[in-house]
């Protein structure tokens, strides 16, 4: 920051790291309809897990927002040594969940290569581009049921 203030000529406002914190952390939430779908999993019986490729400052303020409470286990690549796309990272996650067959397993990333990496290993995965897409996918494959016209 202070080689950005001096590349601009200017000094940075009092408080400003202060200011940049909250909003940034105002800005973090899990969007209502990801939670909507979430939920569903859920009551559907399924396991909603979370890998992430995340520092351990990234992670505990993610954390202290509440941002992983929904997630079980939610595995964070600073804390399990390994990250995406690396087999590894893949492999922990299904360890984690009791070693269950990567075939029943559903993976949800938005980079490509996250994705491309979890098929290499057998576990059916999609890349998500759109909340509507990922209903889309999930109701595809027989995960969730199909919502109620009125409720689209």
């Amino acid at each position: 920051w202070n080689k950005f203030q001096m590349k601009l000529g200017r000094e940075l406002p009092m408080g400003w790291s202060t200011q940049y914190t909250k909003m940034r952390e105002e800005s973090l939430r899990i969007h209502p309809e990801i939670a909507k779908i979430i939920r569903e999993l859920k009551k559907q019986g399924c396991k909603v897990a979370l890998l992430s490729n995340v520092s351990a400052d990234r992670a505990k303020s993610l954390k202290k927002l509440g941002l992983y409470k929904p997630f079980s286990p939610a595995l964070l690549s600073c804390f399990i040594k390994a990250d995406k796309p690396r087999a590894k990272a893949y492999k922990i996650l299904l360890k984690k969940l009791g070693n269950v067959s990567p075939e029943r397993c559903f993976f949800i990333d938005d980079k490509k290569e996250n994705v491309k990496a979890a098929i290499r290993l057998g576990i059916r995965a999609v890349r998500f581009t759109s909340v509507k897409r990922l209903r889309w996918d999930l109701e595809l494959r027989d995960i969730l049921p199909p919502l109620q016209p009125s409720m689209k």
